[in-house]
């Protein structure tokens, strides 16, 4: 399957998740702890964030393959890649913001 994404960031990152695998985090982010946001990468390392930075602003055009192989083609222009990641769905719905 793939889901192409566009999220725009001006902080030159985005992460992707699921709201259900990172409740706690939101929560705490909503609830005014920044310091807790700092939790972001060991939810990176538990595979219920994907993180991505680009380097810059602006729009960033995402391609998401689940349990397919990139086309040769496309994986041989594509820069900065991702690959081999966990990422848990509990819920079944992704977000993709920028941060």
């Amino acid at each position: 399957m793939r889901i192409d994404l566009a999220p725009s960031t001006n902080a030159g990152s985005c992460v992707l998740f699921d709201p259900l695998a990172v409740w706690d985090l939101l929560k705490a982010g909503a609830e005014g702890d920044v310091a807790r946001l700092d939790g972001i990468d060991s939810e990176v390392a538990r595979g219920n964030v994907l993180a991505y930075g680009l380097g810059g602003n602006g729009d960033l055009p995402l391609r998401l393959y689940v349990d397919e192989v990139v086309d040769p083609d496309l994986a041989g222009r594509a820069d900065h890649r991702l690959t081999n990641r966990l990422l848990r769905v509990p819920s079944g719905r992704l977000i993709v913001t920028g941060i």
